[in-house]
C-alpha cells in the first residue's frame, strides 16, 4: 500500500507565537529607523494579513521610503519575535506523530527561510516528526534570482512546487496539504491534494475570501488528520 504524504503550512497550522507578533516586528523595526511611529493593536485589527502588507502601510504613514534593505531588515525581527513567543498548535504533537504511527510521512512547506523553520521546530520539540522542511520562498528565488523578496502573490504556486518536487523522492497514494488560509487550499489544489484548514470560520467563509475547489474546514491538526484517515 503507498503512503500518504502530509504536507503542512507551519505557521498557524502546527505552530503559533504572540497575535501580534507582527506588531512587534514592525515596532522594533520603526525603533531601530529613530522613527516615533508605532502599530498599535486597534491599527492592527483592520490591516491585511501579511506582514509584507502591513510593513508597507505603517512605513508609508511614518513617511519613511519603502526599499529591499527595510523589507530584509523587519524579516530579521520577525524571525527574532517569532523565535521568542514560538509555540506548537494545540493538538499539533499528536497530529504529527498519529501520522509517522501510519507509517506515512510528514513535510513542511512555509514561505520562511528553511533554517529559521527547522529552527523553530526543533525549538518546540516538532522536528522529530517531520521528514523535510520546504521554503516556497527559497526554492522560487533559486529559480528566479532577479524576483529575490516576497513570494506572497505567487505563494500557493510555489509551495505547490515544493510539494512535487518532494513527491519525486517516492510516489504517494494521496496527499493531504494542511494550513489556515484560502491560499493555502490552492495550493494543496494545485498540487493534487486534498485541502485542510484550519480556522474558526465555516467553508463559506473562507469561499469569500476567495477559496476554490474542495476543502475541508477544521479545528486542529489532530483534527485533519483523523478526518483524512477517516475518508480514506
Amino acid at each position: 500500500m503507498m503512503k500518504t504524504l502530509f504536507v503542512w503550512d507551519l505557521n498557524e497550522t502546527i505552530e503559533t507565537g504572540s497575535e501580534y507578533s507582527d506588531m512587534i516586528a514592525i515596532n522594533n523595526l520603526l525603533e531601530e529607523l529613530g522613527s516615533k511611529k508605532r502599530l498599535t493593536k486597534e491599527e492592527l485589527k483592520g490591516m491585511p494579513a501579511s506582514l509584507g502588507a502591513k510593513l508597507r502601510i505603517v512605513i508609508k504613514g511614518a513617511g519613511i521610503a519603502y526599499s529591499e534593505q527595510i523589507r530584509k531588515k523587519v524579516i530579521e525581527h520577525r524571525i527574532k519575535v517569532g523565535l521568542e513567543y514560538s509555540k506548537p498548535v494545540p493538538g499539533a504533537e499528536e497530529a504529527l506523530a498519529e501520522v509517522k504511527k501510519h507509517g506515512d510521512d510528514n513535510i513542511v512547506v512555509t514561505v520562511a527561510p528553511k533554517d529559521v523553520a527547522n529552527e523553530m521546530l526543533e525549538k518546540i520539540g516538532l522536528r522529530q516528526y517531520i521528514d523535510e522542511v520546504y521554503s516556497a520562498s527559497e526554492e522560487r528565488n533559486k529559480k528566479f534570482p532577479e524576483r529575490h523578496g516576497d513570494v506572497e502573490n505567487d505563494a500557493p504556486k510555489w509551495k505547490a512546487f515544493c510539494v512535487d518536487k518532494h513527491s519525486r523522492k517516492e510516489h504517494y497514494g494521496r496527499k493531504i496539504f494542511t494550513g489556515d488560509r484560502p491560499e493555502d487550499a490552492e495550493a494543496g489544489n494545485l498540487c493534487g491534494a486534498t485541502a485542510f484548514l484550519i480556522g474558526k470560520e465555516s467553508t463559506a467563509d473562507f469561499i469569500t475570501k476567495g477559496l476554490t475547489g474542495s476543502v475541508y474546514v477544521v479545528s486542529s491538526p489532530l483534527d485533519a488528520v483523523r478526518i483524512a484517515y477517516a475518508i480514506q
